[in-house]
This record gives C-alpha cells, structure tokens and sequence, in this order.
C-alpha cells in the first residue's frame, strides 16, 4: 500500500512523507490537512465531490472533517508529504484566523493552492527534515508555521461549489460524538447510535452530516485510527489485542483498515513514531 519514508509528530499534529503505490480510501481528519508532492509521478485526489490533481506545482488544503481521498494510479510509485495540523496549535500560534469556532466551522476554504516561492522553500526545508529525522536540524513546527503563514498570506478565492462550508450544532450529535470519542470501537452500529441520539436512523444520519460534514461511520472510522496511532505510539501491546480492543474480527482486518486510511501499516507507523 505504501512505505513511510519519514515522520514528525508533535503539539502541531504530524506530518508524513509516504512512498504511496495505491490508492487510499475516503475517510476525512478532524485536523487542517496539507499535501504536496516531493517527487514521484502526479496523481489525484477526491475531495468532496471534485477530482483535484496533485503535481509539482501545486499543494492540496483539505478541511477539517473534509472526505478525501488518494485516487492514485498503481502503475508508478508517488512520493507525498502529508502534514496534519492540529487546530487548536494553529490558533494558539496564531495562524488560524477562527479562533472562537471549533476546526469543523473553519478552513482553508479552497482545494488547491500554488507553490509560491516562500511556499516552496518552507516545504522543501519540512521535506528534508523530515526524510532526515532529528539531524535534519530544523524545528518541523516552525517549518509548518511558515507553510500556513505563506498560505495566509497568498489567500485565493474559493471556487464554486468550495465555499466555507457551515456547520449546525445539535445537543444529541454532540451526545453521540462524545460517546465514540469515549468508547473508540468499530463494532457501533447506526442503529444503536441513533437511539442514542434519540432520533430516527435516517434523521440521525441527516442530523449527523448536518453538524459534522461527514458520515457517522466516517467519524468512527477516523475516532479509531485516532485511538489506534495514540496506543501505538504510547505502548507496545500486541497488534492483535488493539485491533481486540477497537472491535475488529481479526488483527489482518485492523492492519488492513488503518493502512488503508493512513498509507502506511500499524507496524510501520508505531517503528516511526517511536522515532519521530
């Protein structure tokens, strides 16, 4: 599926450069997500319902609970950094102009932005440190300050159909949500989260994409990826017990489902960020 080449993680979030041969599959991150590509073949992702294409000369912003996903071609090898900043880091550092909303009420409001030249020196500079590990030298968050400050400085129209997209707020979702942050499992059904809610499972699922901009099983999904990389980074319990302990069948099933979503395999991710 794909090889990490590198990793960074810290209070900013975490930024990944990955070697990606096949695609990965829709999910969506409570984080601002930025992708650029650091050689390799283009490829493409989805985001929302627009196809965007990823070269050279180009950087993909992905908003907070956003679908996308990597519809990479397998035929050539692509090489990605991915980097997840954590909201309340770019408000506290002064970079996120939304600083009394939560991350799903703000964004970058725009696919796709070009490789200015202060863009394309930060991001060579974060690619090179993190490739290197801790001797590349430089402070990844300071490089990751000077991404979003280059963004925030060269804004662009959103395009049709792009616009800052608005969320409603319902005491029952947030009910919901803070039950599957609480008890990270993929064994919930829609039907039991909706009685949870109090809400029929079809106005459950409206209500839910109302507040959130993504499906429930959508917010699961990336609740146990979240859940998945905290207890590989903090512990060395087996593979088998966490994917137990998440309500997978089996540990293949677990690796599958997060390698899938991530580009890299759990075994993969815990060696790195036990190094990052």
């Amino acid at each position: 599926m794909g090889r990490a080449i590198g990793l960074c993680q810290d209070r900013f979030g975490r930024a990944t450069m990955i070697r990606l041969d096949h695609p990965v599959v829709t999910h969506a991150h409570p984080q601002f997500n930025i992708v650029f590509k650091h050689g390799g073949a283009d490829t493409q992702f989805r985001i929302g319902e627009a196809v965007h294409p990823l070269t050279a000369d180009n950087l993909l912003l992905i908003d907070p609970w956003q679908p996308h996903a990597n519809l990479h071609d397998a035929a050539a090898p692509t090489r990605l950094v991915s980097i997840l900043v954590e909201h309340g880091w770019a408000r506290d550092a002064g970079l996120c102009g939304c600083a009394h909303r939560g991350p799903a009420a703000c964004g970058f409001h725009r696919p796709s932005a070009p490789f200015t030249p202060a863009l394309r020196r930060a991001a060579d500079a974060l690619a090179r440190r993190i490739a290197g590990g801790a001797a590349g030298g430089e402070d990844p968050a300071a490089l990751i300050g000077g991404i979003l400050a280059a963004l925030t400085a060269t804004p662009g129209p959103a395009p049709s159909g792009q616009a800052a997209r608005g969320h409603s707020d319902d005491y029952r979702i947030r009910r919901v949500i803070e039950f599957i942050r609480r008890h990270p499992s993929k064994r919930h059904h829609a039907d039991a989260l909706a009685a949870h809610a109090g809400l029929s499972r079809s106005r459950f699922f409206d209500r839910f994409r109302d507040c959130m901009g993504v499906s429930p099983q959508c917010f699961v999904d990336a609740v146990c990826v979240d859940a998945a990389m905290q207890v590989l980074r903090g512990s060395g319990a087996p593979l088998a017990e966490l994917a137990d302990r998440l309500g997978f069948s089996a540990q293949s099933h677990f690796s599958r489902f997060f390698t899938q979503r991530t580009g890299i395999s759990p075994s993969e991710y815990r060696r790195r960020a036990g190094t990052a």
